[in-house]
């Protein structure tokens, strides 16, 4: 599995295989850091008509977007660590740049004291007929509490894979809890966090947080993972590509999904709400298997 972060090069996992062929009537655009000139890696770039959101996609690791979009008035690029910043389609060129955003990070303190597990890593996983997936553009969180009541270093984040197809890239988002609504708001990290992983993968996936000095908020967190896509052996993009996780029984609103990255807050579903909505609607009940959630899981420093 590899890790890239924006403050450092990488190496080009996927080959040359980035700049194959391409439709004479496509336009490609190099997404760069204003201050580095290096790629921003896996940037998000919605199309707007009319303000309002047409479709979206995502720049490969080397900083490309290759598009046949006509239909639109501008685009927004995005990538966290990064100011978002829009484009009219008038001022497109082959080269966009985008700002790092300065944060002052509070000081962590990182002592001797044990590492505690929260969540639902441990949890009795289900077997399911057909898993949930990790591909592209979806992304699935769920909500873990914070037993401690008072903010706490997160060391690290693990979940268990069951298949892996192809070589997926993915996301990790760790969203605040939304001011109003029991979905994910803002986006705590300050560095875009991108992983790749192997087809030979499979079992637990920790992946070490302690370096970034994220603290878990007081009433909790909601760990997300996005799918960038995938790509088999020689770097071309693979549409059946992705991966599945453990998920558990339970019938606890916890566990949330989007099938659109550019679909923006409302594009959230509570999935074991729905199912009980969808309940009630039909006057049936469910199967009972239907009610799940991941098992994902933290490490956090013993207050």
């Amino acid at each position: 599995m590899a890790v890239y972060f924006l403050s450092m090069k990488i190496k080009h996992l996927l080959g040359g295989a980035f700049f194959a062929t391409m439709s004479l009537n496509s336009q490609t655009i190099e997404i760069l850091n204003y201050s580095s000139n290096e790629p921003v890696h896996f940037a998000s770039v919605i199309f707007y008509k009319e303000n309002k959101t047409v479709t979206g996609d995502y720049a490969n690791e080397n900083g490309i977007l290759n598009f046949q979009y006509r239909d639109f008035d501008c685009i927004e690029i995005s990538c966290i660590g990064f100011e978002t910043k829009k484009f009219d389609k008038k001022n497109i060129t082959e080269k966009l740049y985008l700002k790092e955003t300065v944060i002052q990070l509070p000081e962590i303190i990182v002592n001797g004291k044990a590492s505690v597990e929260i969540g639902y890593i441990n949890k009795k996983k289900v077997k399911l007929k057909r898993n949930l997936s990790i591909g592209k553009f979806i992304q699935i969180a769920e909500f873990i509490e914070n037993p401690f009541k008072v903010p706490v270093l997160i060391k690290s984040f693990s979940f268990k894979l069951i298949e892996v197809r192809g070589r997926p890239i993915y996301r990790l988002h760790l969203y605040r809890k939304h001011e109003t609504e029991n979905i994910p708001g803002e986006d705590i990290l300050t560095k875009d966090l991108v992983y790749s992983l192997d087809e030979e993968a499979k079992g637990l996936v920790e992946l070490d947080l302690a370096e970034y000095g994220v603290e878990l908020p007081p009433d909790g967190i909601y760990i997300a993972l996005e799918g960038l896509g995938s790509y088999d052996k020689n770097g071309n993009p693979d549409e059946n590509g992705g991966f599945d996780f453990e998920m558990f029984l339970t019938d606890e609103y916890i566990h949330l999904y989007k099938y659109e990255f550019f679909d923006g807050p409302e594009g959230w579903i509570n999935r074991n709400e729905q199912l009980k909505k969808d309940e009630e609607f039909m006057g049936r009940k469910i199967w009972k298997k239907s009610f799940i959630a991941p098992c994902f899981g933290l490490k956090v420093q013993q207050p």
